[in-house]
C-alpha cells in the first residue's frame, strides 16, 4: 500500500539521516467501476493492474482515480504503488490502446455530451498522454485498424446528438474524425477478424444482430432472434477459430457464434452478469469468457464453446464491476482481479486471486477521508519512530474509523484495528500521541463521533486495546459528537489528560489515566465546529486551553475552570495553532477568510495579519513573529512570504491536504527543508519538501 520514492534517498542521508520518502493508499470508492487492465504500462517487461475508482471522500466531490497495483518488489505481495487523480468521472470502462513500442497504452472517455472527450493514458503513474476530442461518445468498444488502411480507428457508442439511443461508429485515432456511424441503433459493438479478408467486422448487439465489413460498412449478414446487450469477439477453441459471444444481461443466456459461416454453435446459462469480458488463462492460451455476476454470486471463467465452467471464484460482496486477467505479481501464474460491492451500500472490495492456486494476492476494501487525522510517536517503546492515522470510516461507511500503524521510515504497514471510532457519516476523528502510563510504549488518543454520539478512547500503542473509554453515555456530550482534541496535565498528576470540545463548543476534560469526568464547561454559541489547541504552562499560570467557535477565541484556565479571557475575529476561525513560550508565546488563527491572525498567549493582543491562499489549512510558522509560514492549501504545500506572496514547494498531493490542521512538520536546519507527513482525500504522505521554489518535486 506504499510507494518508496528512492531518487533522493543520498540526499535525504546526507542532510538529515533520514530514510526515505513514502505514500500510503487506504482503500477508494468503487474499484473498478470504470474498468480494469492489465499490461506493461512503463514498458520496463513487468506488469501492472490499472484500477479505476473515486477518492474517498464525500459522494458529491469525489474525483475519479487510476490506481497502478504490482508488487512492492520482487517476490514482494501486490500493493498499489500510484494513484492519478482525474477531475471529471469516466464513461464506460478502460480498453486497450495501440502500445508505444514496449509500454502498453489504454483508453477511457471523459465528460460526457458535447464535451465527451478519449484519453490516451500510459506509463507508471499513470497519465494523459494524449486527448481526442469526441462529442458524444458514450462507450468504447476498442482501437484496432477496422478498415485495412493501416490507421488506427476508435470503435465505439455515440448517442450522435445527446439523445438516449446510442449507434456504432468508427472514428479516426488520430483526431476523432467520424468515419462512419450505423443507421441502426445498437446496445454494443465488438470487432474481429471474422472472416479472410483483410478489413475487421463489425458485430452490432440489436434485434436482429448484425455483422459489418469494416471497409464497406455493408451488412454481411444478419441474425433475426438478436443479439443480447453484450457482444464479444474472441479465438475460441484451437486453430483460428473467431468466434463472438452474445450474452443477455438480464436472463443470463450466452450464444456463442462461429465464423465461416457465421452459426450459433452453443449456448447456456451464465445467470444474472453484470459485467463479461474476454480472457486467457495464459500467455499462449485460447480464449475464455470471464462473467462477473450481478448479485451475490461469483466470478466465473468459462469455455466459450461448451460454457463449462473451468474457475469459480466466490465473490463476497454485492456485484461486480469489472475484472481483469494477468501475471500481475511475475510469479508465472495469472491472477484475476476485480472489483464488487458498487451495486449494495456494504463493502466496495478489490481482489485478485491467483487463477493456479486460487489463493487470495490481494484484498482491499474502501474507506473515506480526508486521513489528516495524524500522530507520530513511539508506539512500540523500543525508541522506534510510528505514524498512526485515522480514517474517517470504512466498507462504505459501515464500520467506522480504521486506525492504522505505519513505520514512519519506510511508510509500512505495521497493524490496525478496524472500528475503532463509530464515525461513518459524521466528521472527521482526531487523534494524539501521548505518554499516559508507566509502559515503554506511547499510547494512542483517539476522539470522534457519528453526529450525536460522542467517543473518545485511550488505546494501548501495540495492542490497540482499548485502556479506557467514554461513550455516548457520558452526559457531558449531551448529544454531541466530538470535534476536538487537545492534551493537557489538568490535575498536575504527571499525566496528560484529554481536552476535547464537543459540537456545542463545550469543553469537557477527562482524566488521562481512566477517562473519568474531571470538568465541562458551558456551552459556547457560533459555528462551524470548534478548535482546539494547549497552549504550554507559562510561569506562574495554570494550563491554559483556546477554543474557538465561529468568530469566538476564548482562553479557559484549566485549573480554576473560569474563562480567563476573549476575543471576537473578523472571519469565523478555520483553525489554530500555537507556537512559542513564556512571553514569545503565540497563537494564530486562521480564518475563513484566508487570514491569519497572530496573538498573543497572555493578552489576545492581535499583533499581525497575514495573507494565505484560498483554501488553507494552517500548517507550521517560519519565524517567530508569524510572518511567513508553510502551509497546505488545497493539494499543495505552500511558502508564504513576509508580504504575503505564495509559492507552492510541493507536488500535488490530494484535495483537503491536511485538513484540520494535522500535519507532522520536522524542520530541516534553517528551515531548509521539511519532513512532513501529511493527508489528503486519497493518501497519507510521508516527503520531504524545500522552502526554496528550486527543491518543487525534486523530492517526490
Amino acid at each position: 500500500m506504499r510507494i518508496m520514492f528512492s531518487a533522493w534517498i543520498a540526499i535525504g542521508c546526507l542532510a538529515s539521516g533520514w530514510a526515505s520518502a513514502w505514500e500510503d493508499y487506504p482503500g477508494f470508492l468503487s474499484p473498478g467501476y470504470a474498468g480494469i487492465e492489465v499490461g506493461d504500462f512503463d514498458g520496463d517487461g513487468s506488469r501492472e493492474a490499472v484500477v479505476t475508482g473515486y477518492t474517498g471522500y464525500s459522494w458529491l466531490e469525489m474525483e475519479t482515480m487510476l490506481a497502478v497495483l504490482a508488487p512492492g518488489g520482487p517476490g514482494q505481495p501486490l500493493e498499489f504503488q500510484h494513484i492519478t487523480r482525474w477531475p471529471t468521472q469516466f464513461k464506460g470502462t478502460l480498453v486497450a490502446a495501440p502500445p508505444d513500442g514496449a509500454a502498453d497504452r489504454m483508453a477511457v472517455i471523459s465528460g460526457e455530451g458535447a464535451t465527451s472527450q478519449i484519453l490516451i493514458l500510459g506509463g507508471v503513474p499513470v497519465q494523459v498522454l494524449r486527448i481526442v476530442q469526441a462529442p458524444y461518445v458514450s462507450a468504447l468498444s476498442g482501437i484496432a485498424d477496422v478498415d485495412a488502411d493501416g490507421l488506427m480507428d476508435i470503435v465505439a457508442l455515440t448517442t450522435i446528438n445527446g439523445g438516449w439511443t446510442r449507434y456504432p461508429v468508427v472514428l479516426d485515432f488520430a483526431d476523432g474524425a467520424v468515419k462512419w456511424t450505423s443507421a441502426a441503433a445498437a446496445t454494443d459493438v465488438a470487432f474481429g477478424q471474422l472472416d479472410g479478408d483483410a478489413a475487421l467486422e463489425l458485430v452490432t448487439a440489436a434485434t436482429p444482430g448484425q455483422v459489418v465489413d469494416g471497409v464497406t460498412h455493408a451488412v454481411e449478414w444478419t441474425y433475426a432472434g438478436g443479439f443480447g446487450e453484450r457482444v464479444l469477439v474472441g479465438r475460441f477453441g484451437t486453430g483460428p477459430a473467431i468466434g463472438f459471444v452474445s450474452i443477455s444481461r438480464w436472463s443470463g443466456l450466452a450464444q456463442v457464434f462461429q465464423s465461416a459461416p457465421y452459426s450459433p454453435v452453443s449456448e447456456f446459462d451464465v445467470d444474472e452478469v453484470a459485467t463479461a469480458r474476454i480472457v486467457r488463462l495464459a500467455d499462449d492460451g485460447p480464449d475464455r469468457i470471464a462473467i462477473g455476476n450481478g448479485q451475490w454470486g461469483s466470478v466465473t471463467v468459462r469455455d466459450a464453446l461448451s460454457g463449462q465452467a473451468l474457475i469459480t471464484l466466490p465473490n463476497p460482496e454485492h456485484g461486480v464491476s469489472a475484472m481483469a486477467v494477468g501475471d500481475v505479481d511475475g510469479d508465472g501464474h495469472f491472477e484475476m482481479l476485480w472489483g464488487s460491492g458498487l451495486t449494495s451500500s456494504g463493502a466496495d472490495v478489490l481482489f485478485a486471486v491467483d487463477l493456479t492456486t486460487l489463493s487470495e494476492d490481494f484484498r482491499q476494501g474502501d474507506e473515506q477521508g480526508p486521513y489528516s487525522a495524524l500522530a507520530r510517536g513511539d508506539l512500540d517503546g523500543n525508541g522506534s519512530d510510528r505514524v498512526a492515522y485515522l480514517t474517517v470510516s470504512a466498507n462504505s461507511g459501515y464500520s467506522g474509523s480504521v486506525l492504522r500503524i505505519l513505520d514512519a521510515d519506510t511508510g509500512q504497514r505495521l497493524r490496525e484495528r478496524i472500528n475503532v471510532l463509530d464515525s461513518w457519516g459524521g466528521v472527521p476523528p482526531v487523534l494524539a500521541v501521548g505518554q499516559f502510563d508507566a509502559d515503554p510504549q506511547e499510547e494512542i488518543l483517539v476522539a470522534g463521533g457519528y453526529l450525536y454520539d460522542g467517543n473518545v478512547a485511550l488505546l494501548d500503542g501495540v495492542t490497540l486495546e482499548d485502556q479506557w473509554r467514554v461513550d455516548r453515555n457520558l452526559p457531558a456530550f449531551n448529544g454531541y459528537s466530538v470535534h476536538a482534541l487537545a492534551l493537557a496535565d489538568v490535575n498536575l498528576d504527571g499525566v496528560p489528560d484529554a481536552v476535547v470540545a464537543t459540537g456545542a463548543a463545550k469543553l469537557v476534560v477527562l482524566d488521562g489515566r481512566n477517562g473519568n469526568l474531571l470538568w465541562q464547561s458551558v456551552t459556547i454559541s457560533g459555528s462551524p465546529y470548534p478548535a482546539l489547541v494547549a497552549l504550554p504552562v507559562l510561569a506562574n499560570r495554570a494550563p491554559l486551553i483556546a477554543l474557538s467557535k465561529g468568530q469566538g477565541l476564548y482562553l479557559f484556565d484549566l485549573e480554576t475552570h473560569l474563562l480567563v479571557d476573549s476575543i471576537s475575529t473578523k472571519a469565523d476561525i478555520a483553525a489554530l495553532r500555537q507556537w512559542g513560550t513564556e512571553a514569545d508565546c503565540r497563537l494564530a488563527a486562521l480564518g475563513a477568510d484566508a487570514v491569519i491572525g497572530v496573538y498573543s498567549c497572555n493578552s489576545l493582543d492581535l499583533l499581525n495579519e497575514q495573507i494565505a491562499p484560498p483554501d488553507t489549512a494552517f500548517l507550521y510558522p517560519l519565524d517567530a513573529d508569524g510572518t511567513r509560514y508553510l502551509v497546505a492549501a488545497g493539494s499543495k504545500f505552500y511558502r508564504i512570504d513576509a508580504d504575503g506572496n505564495a509559492t507552492a514547494i510541493s507536488r500535488d498531493l490530494g484535495r483537503l491536504l491536511n485538513a484540520g490542521n494535522s500535519g507532522i512538520v520536522t524542520p530541516g536546519p534553517n528551515n531548509a527543508y521539511f519532513d512532513v507527513i501529511a493527508g489528503s482525500t486519497y493518501m497519507v504522505t510521508r516527503t520531504r519538501i524545500g522552502e526554496d521554489i528550486i527543491f518543487v518535486g525534486n523530492f517526490d
